[in-house]
């Protein structure tokens, strides 16, 4: 029971951010606010989670949640590499158009001096 609670409190805190919160892709907003809504939904009705692991052919619902979670966990992981590598090309970007504004003209070589 007292799982249940603090799990309860946690996906309510979820879904308030994703009711208060702003983000940048409305997809995700979307999810959170379903997912926190199913969340609250399995954790004081765990058999119904059971019954859909048993459609999807997953032995319990736990299981469920375990693959879902690190399948959740592999595609977050690859949206941060996606946008890092995006970051990186646009910093190279910059630093070369930054370079070439500042980019000055080799000074002439000096003439050799004649000394007896």
């Amino acid at each position: 029971m007292i799982f249940s609670v603090l799990a309860s409190g946690v996906l309510a805190a979820a879904l308030l951010a994703a009711l208060v919160r702003r983000f940048d892709f409305p997809l995700l907003r979307a999810v959170m606010f379903f997912g926190s809504i199913a969340g609250l939904w399995f954790v004081w009705h765990p058999a119904h989670l059971t019954w859909i692991a048993h459609l999807i052919g997953v032995g319990r619902g736990a299981d469920l949640v375990t693959y879902s979670s690190a399948l959740l966990f592999f595609l977050t992981v690859l949206a941060i590499a996606v946008r890092r590598r995006a970051s990186e090309q646009q910093i190279t970007t910059l630093v070369r158009e930054v370079a070439i504004l500042h980019a000055r003209r080799p000074a002439a070589p000096a003439a050799p001096s004649k000394r007896r």
